[in-house]
């Protein structure tokens, strides 16, 4: 029985002890930016836009296939050594709502984080820990135990009744 840990910098398995994430977001943050800022100045429908919408979209399936790759490769390594994998069941759209805003006095808002919030929230999808979760369940030999999620259990919330 091998655990699975998700984290930001990298994923720790208890047999592999430590299996570096590749950040695949991190290589190509400062590319995909520049080209956003160059499609965002082109003439909408124009020639160099679709080319500039071409680039783009190539940047984010390396990205995308990136992080496919590890992932697979993980998972594939973890089939081959182990029977069953205790996984984390983490609320991945909880983690990365965004802040609440906080109203002061003068009906405006003061500061809450909302840029170091953001900077963790792009870690967290980098890090993709339910991607992470459909490749061990779906990869073929694997028995996932999804009985035992590591960590803390999620709970339901009370349904809400109309008032009466």
């Amino acid at each position: 029985m091998v655990g699975v840990d998700v984290g930001g910098s990298a994923w720790r398995c208890s047999r592999p002890a430590r299996v570096e994430n590749p950040n695949a977001l991190s290589r190509y943050v400062r590319h995909m930016a520049r080209l956003s800022r160059e499609l965002a100045r082109r003439e909408h429908g124009s020639k160099r836009g679709q080319r500039t919408k071409a680039k783009l979209a190539r940047c984010h399936r390396k990205v995308a296939n990136a992080r496919r790759d590890a992932l697979h490769k993980l998972t594939m390594s973890l089939a081959a050594t182990s029977g069953t994998v205790v996984a984390e069941d983490l609320n991945v759209t909880g983690m990365t709502a965004a802040p609440a805003p906080k109203p002061d006095a003068s009906r405006g808002h003061a500061p809450n984080g909302k840029c170091r919030k953001a900077g963790l929230n792009r870690a967290i999808l980098d890090a993709s820990p339910g991607e992470v979760r459909n490749q061990l369940v779906f990869t073929p030999g694997m028995a996932v135990d999804s009985a035992l999620p590591t960590g803390s259990p999620r709970v339901p919330r009370p349904v809400r009744r109309a008032a009466q």
